[in-house]
């Protein structure tokens, strides 16, 4: 009995010990298959990198201005940074701007652009859809700021300026929508 406890106590001291000889030893009679393994991963990721298309991307910044009406607040405590911030109203309408730039009624035109060029470049693609085309398009507000920026990618370098161009275009006209609008009702 006391010998089993004594080599049950000697085995947790072990444990507790790192025996870099062991771990070396382990490491030498394995040298072939680390090798083996090392190489093998090394051209499979080679040959994996080389034969993906390369993706390229475009981006641009909109300036979205805000409406020139002061709220309540501003009026009563002046502009301050700090109310700018804690104001509700000011990030909603930079939020909805961003809603509306991602909104399909902006963004069908691009996307018929997009189809058609495509179509003009490669007479056999078939199957686009809108919403796979979308996810190319990233929209995104950048914080505490009012600029909006618009990223767009895709595999085919040519493509990307004149969707982008479009897309500021398309845009330029539904803000300017909102403008006429706003004139006609005045």
């Amino acid at each position: 009995m006391n010998k089993e406890f004594e080599s049950n106590n000697n085995l947790f001291q072990n444990e507790e010990d790192i025996d870099l000889k062991s771990i070396l030893n382990i490491i030498l009679r394995n040298k072939y298959l680390i090798v083996f393994l090392t190489i093998f991963l090394f051209v499979f990721s080679s040959i994996y990198s080389l034969s993906k298309k390369k993706v390229w991307e475009g981006q641009f910044q909109i300036v979205v201005k805000e409406n020139s009406t002061p709220n309540l607040g501003e009026s009563l405590l002046g502009n301050s940074s700090l109310l700018d911030n804690l104001t509700v109203g000011r990030s909603s309408n930079l939020n909805t701007e961003v809603g509306i730039l991602q909104s399909s009624s902006v963004l069908m035109p691009v996307f018929e652009f997009y189809k058609k060029e495509s179509l003009k470049l490669n007479p056999k693609l078939t199957g686009i859809s809108f919403l796979s085309w979308k996810s190319k398009l990233d929209v995104s507000l950048k914080k505490t700021t009012s600029i909006v920026d618009i990223s767009y990618r895709d595999v085919n370098k040519n493509l990307i300026n004149k969707v982008l161009d479009k897309t500021i275009e398309t845009y330029q006209e539904y803000s300017g929508k909102g403008k006429k609008r706003d004139l006609q009702l005045a």
